[in-house]
């Protein structure tokens, strides 16, 4: 009995030192396998058998999987211009490879060879969500981010506001999303800016009234015989054009103040009104804010003329830059000025060309084309070389200067350029992807 005591663990040494010999001899194996395949799939490659050599590069992942030996297969997949099998193994990668940059990098790449940009933009935001870190990436999706494409061709456009444009087809009016999806049918004579909800039309059969964004007659201007031109709402308050002159409405009919030769929109609390041939402005209860009155005001598309706190008067032949009391926010003198859009810099003319200026009138860009219009929502259109493009806020142009016309960006990245002789909206993939 005393010899067997001993000899259990000699027994079990042996044991475990034959199955380390034998996982080490199996281990030998694979890898003998492993270089087998690889070297027969990159054989088949250089000889471009993608068939075989697609084969033994599955074989030598079975064997010992990783994410470099899968690129190289997609590698191989990119040589033979699989297109298919090419996204379904990128596709594949990511999922197995969720937090590695180089898998996202090879179906971006791949993407933005085939100009598929709108899968390129949806792969960026699937990486950012998953939080995969990468320069490359960010350099890819700066470079790309201004790539667009074109959606239906209109006669006129109007101006986007509240997420709606309205649009002339077939001499017509209706109005579009910033989508470019028609909202409203084109059944319009006339039809205004989307202000509170409501914007003013005028339909076939001549009557002016408010529309609600879904195109349902909403509001009517009640008790005025004539009414020839309705303005943009604020706060139920309408500025109306009864063929003599222009006043100020309740829904109701009633007249708050008036008496005009010419009236602005009441957006965001202030208006500018013209009476003896000079204008003056005035708040929501029609009080003039100003004893100066001046020989014009700049208006946008929206008949504003007060946004970020600033507007821009006309004081003989030259324009200035002033508050809500008419106070002037620097002695700078402009030819000609753009109001303010969104949070961006405002577009102003001096000796000739156009630069930018911030609200305390600094110039952040220096005039140097030959027309513009205001930042809105992170660029601006510009002509140069008397075609017309986008510059981003570091004066970069970023989509080029290639239209006959450009009006300003939505925040969903849309924009009507001209190109020959007819309005086009541009969408902007990484917006719309």
């Amino acid at each position: 009995m005393k010899n067997y005591r001993y000899l259990i663990p000699l027994v079990l040494t042996a044991v475990f030192i034959l199955s380390i010999y034998m996982k080490y001899d199996s281990n030998q194996s694979k890898n003998r396998e492993y270089e087998t395949y690889l070297k027969e799939a990159r054989e088949n490659r250089k000889l471009e058998i993608y068939v075989d050599a697609e084969e033994e590069y599955q074989q030598a992942l079975e064997i010992r999987p990783s994410l470099s030996l899968s690129l190289e297969l997609g590698e191989m997949y990119l040589e033979a211009n699989a297109e298919r099998k090419t996204e379904d193994w990128g596709n594949w990668m990511i999922e197995q490879y969720p937090e590695d940059a180089d898998a996202y990098i090879y179906l971006m790449d791949f993407y933005l060879g085939k100009q598929e940009y709108d899968s390129f933009f949806t792969l960026y935001e699937e990486s950012k969500d998953r939080e995969v870190a990468s320069e490359y990436i960010d350099e890819v999706y700066e470079k790309n981010r201004y790539q667009y494409y074109f959606l239906d061709e209109y006669l006129e456009t109007g101006v986007f506001s509240g997420g709606y444009c309205s649009v002339k087809s077939e001499e017509l009016w209706g109005y579009i999303n910033e989508k470019g999806t028609k909202t409203v049918p084109y059944v319009y004579q006339e039809a205004g800016a989307f202000s509170d909800g409501l914007a003013p039309v005028v339909d076939y059969d001549g009557e002016t009234y408010y529309i609600d964004e879904s195109g349902n007659k909403k509001e009517v201007v009640q008790n005025v015989d004539k009414i020839r031109k309705l303005g943009m709402a604020h706060n139920g308050i309408s500025p109306l054009y009864d063929g003599s002159s222009w006043g100020y409405y309740t829904m109701e009919g009633k007249l708050l103040f008036g008496g005009y030769e010419e009236a602005s929109s009441l957006g965001n609390g202030i208006a500018a009104v013209k009476k003896d041939g000079k204008w003056s402005l005035i708040n929501e209860e029609g009080k003039e804010l100003t004893k100066e009155r001046f020989d014009g005001v700049i208006m946008d598309e929206k008949n504003i003329v007060y946004r970020n706190e600033r507007l821009f008067v006309q004081k003989g032949l030259n324009y200035y830059l002033v508050d809500s009391s008419g106070k002037q926010i620097t002695d700078q003198a402009y030819e000609d000025a753009r109001l303010f859009q969104g949070d961006g810099y405002a577009a102003v003319k001096i000796n000739g060309l156009w630069g930018f200026i911030d609200t305390n009138g600094k110039m952040i860009i220096d005039p140097v084309y030959e027309d513009a219009g205001s930042f809105s929502n992170g660029l601006a259109a510009v002509q140069y070389g008397s075609r017309w493009g986008y510059i981003d806020l570091e004066n970069q142009m970023v989509i080029p200067n290639q239209f006959e016309g450009a009006k300003e960006f939505t925040g969903q990245g849309s924009a009507f350029v001209l190109q020959n002789g007819v309005w086009e909206l541009l969408l902007l993939y990484s917006y719309n992807h």
